[in-house]
């Protein structure tokens, strides 16, 4: 007779979820990835915004404080608001 263990670290990691503050729309958010890290001081996830790599950072702002047209690169990942930066790598 097998018997298999299952324990907290093998369960399969959730995806995050990032809210578009500007019109709601959401995105998968994954792990930002070491090169984007290097690229974006405390970067935690990226998403795929119009074909692109968006890195998301944490801010230290409550959503009210979005000035007014900004709100396109900002999401909400659970309750935390992170500003988002476009990255990429060169590929010459």
């Amino acid at each position: 007779m097998e018997v298999e263990q299952l324990s907290f670290f093998s369960l399969p990691a959730q995806p995050a979820v990032a809210v578009c503050c500007m019109d709601g729309r959401s995105f998968t958010a994954e792990p930002a990835e070491g090169w984007m890290q290097r690229l974006v001081s405390g970067a935690e996830y990226f998403i795929l915004a119009g074909g692109h790599k968006m890195a998301l950072r944490p801010t230290q702002k409550p959503s009210e404080s979005i000035p007014a047209g900004h709100e396109y690169y900002h999401y909400h990942v659970g309750k935390s608001l992170y500003a988002g930066i476009f990255v990429g790598r060169d590929s010459a």
